[in-house]
């Protein structure tokens, strides 16, 4: 079987919910390994390895979302993960390496992932600025920015001195503009603190420069939610969850938005949900230009053009997705109570992004 995470390492599993018994590192396996299985017919060729399959390397969360890597030279296997758990109210660390626990099917079953951050601010989307420090993206209603141990510190949180409804997930141009979604989702629980009122007419798309300046780019999407940027800078990504479709913007030298234009369809082909949407959610793109959607069933992949190249499954609907592990080869999907990962072809791009070379 295609192993995640083919870095030398073995990946670590432990209780997570209750602080009680560490579970007991299992012995070396004796079994067979499990025979690799079948190709999905739409997995995504050229992007994964022919028979890949997506590994669950967490689980036992409430509702998963927001993957970051974490990149550090003094942990083993490169790095870390960071993942939102937005109805828990906390954002975890997940580290590869250790013993483990295996499912049947050679599946790992239990997390390791610790509580890293609580109270989160309900977190949703995480990502990374210029200068390394993590970004959050909070259902109470803003924007913020954590530097070491420090308290997040506000970035955003009302435009036009209206609250904003529940930013969603974001992403950073290499200069420092930080663009962000603001779907209402968060504004009840469980996806939120407490009840709170729109106080907004619309649900937008914004801009937040490095001086503090914050610009509504986009007010025609009833649910923005992922977005993210292309290798060249020159167009950026946003999915609209319940249209199911994802469209694409040209980005101008000052970090305004052209006119946008259809980039893919997200939704089911056949079945009783046919034609409905199918849950577009976070975006990444990787250093081709691919772009991956977070959806029902996976992680959906397109070209640069939005041909639909394939999809690479999991179980149940996915959240969001990031590239990480030493070459960032790696795919990281939240959905559910689960973090997934698999093995990739293509590096997705760094985060942050380095300078576009002219």
């Amino acid at each position: 079987m295609n192993r995640v995470l083919a870095i030398g390492l073995v990946l670590s599993v432990s209780g997570l919910a209750q602080p009680a018994e560490a579970p007991k590192p299992t012995a070396p396996a004796t079994a067979p390994a499990p025979a690799a299985p079948a190709p999905a017919a739409d997995l995504p060729a050229g992007i994964v390895a022919e028979g890949a399959k997506a590994e669950r390397i967490c689980t036992g969360h409430k509702f998963t979302e927001g993957p970051v890597w974490i990149a550090s030279s003094a942990t083993a296997g490169g790095g870390y993960l960071l993942f939102s758990d937005i109805p828990a109210d906390t954002i975890f660390k997940w580290t590869p390496g250790g013993g483990g626990e295996r499912g049947e099917g050679g599946e790992l079953t239990k997390s390791k992932a610790e509580p890293w951050l609580s109270p989160s601010g309900n977190s949703n989307g995480l990502t990374l600025d210029t200068q390394g420090r993590l970004l959050i993206a909070q259902h109470a209603g803003s924007v913020s920015r954590r530097d070491k141990l420090a308290v997040p510190e506000v970035l955003a949180e009302k435009f036009e001195g209206k609250q904003l409804n529940s930013p969603n997930d974001l992403c950073v141009r290499s200069d420092g503009v930080i663009y962000f979604t603001d779907p209402p989702y968060g504004l009840r629980p469980p996806l939120g603190p407490e009840d709170r009122k729109k106080m907004l007419d619309f649900s937008g798309v914004y801009m937040l420069k490095p001086d503090g300046s914050l610009t509504v780019l986009i007010k025609d999407m009833p649910t923005p939610n992922g977005i993210a940027l292309s290798p060249d800078e020159k167009t950026i990504y946003v999915a609209d969850t319940s249209r199911g479709n994802a469209r694409a913007y040209a980005v101008n030298a000052d970090g305004t938005l052209g006119e946008g234009r259809p980039f893919a369809e997200l939704k089911f082909e056949s079945g009783p949900r046919a034609g409905k949407s199918a849950g577009a959610d976070g975006v990444r793109v990787d250093e081709k230009g691919n772009v991956y959607i977070a959806a029902s069933g996976g992680a959906w992949v397109f070209d640069p053009e939005g041909k639909k190249l394939g999809v690479i499954r999991i179980e149940g609907s996915a959240t969001n997705l990031c590239f990480g592990g030493p070459d960032r080869k790696t795919l990281f999907i939240t959905g559910g109570s689960s973090v997934w990962a698999v093995r990739t072809l293509v590096a997705g791009l760094p985060t942050p992004l380095p300078t576009p070379k002219k």
